[in-house]
């Protein structure tokens, strides 16, 4: 939601750097000396919000799957979950989340319970698929 008195100052400054470069090579990062500035309101960001979505739709549904957690990282919250057919799902631990998944034993079989969310692109013909790890519990 953006509130009536929103307002940000967005600068564009193109940029050049030569890629690929030798590894010790230092960036040669030449801002350009022409910076256009655009005050972006909520009218215009209502309306940089509607095209957007004609390119892209966002679904969420949440999904529990039976299978082995065989991976979860705390620190970088992150998991990776093999489904009975075989199939890997990895993606983010929510917060709330992390004090079932801290105890949990590797390699054991589990009922989790996960938020994916599927954004489809006008432009692209794949999907792209984001899962969050909702809750787990042993089975």
């Amino acid at each position: 939601m953006i509130s009536d008195d929103w307002t940000a100052i967005v600068c564009i400054l193109g940029t050049t750097a030569p890629y690929p470069r030798p590894i010790n090579a230092p960036a040669m990062i030449k801002p350009n000396p022409d910076p256009i500035y655009e005050r972006i309101n909520k009218p215009n960001a209502n309306e940089i919000n509607q095209t957007l979505s004609q390119y892209f739709t966002v679904s969420e549904e949440e999904v529990i799957i039976n299978g082995l957690l065989v991976g979860a990282n705390t620190r970088t919250k992150t998991f990776e979950l093999i489904k009975n057919n075989g199939e890997k799902i990895n993606g983010k631990i929510a917060k709330h989340a992390l004090i079932a998944v801290a105890p949990f034993t590797l390699g054991k079989e589990c009922k989790a319970t996960l938020l994916k969310v599927t954004t489809r692109s006008s432009t692209v013909k794949q999907d792209k698929i984001k899962w969050t790890l909702n809750s787990i519990e042993p089975l």
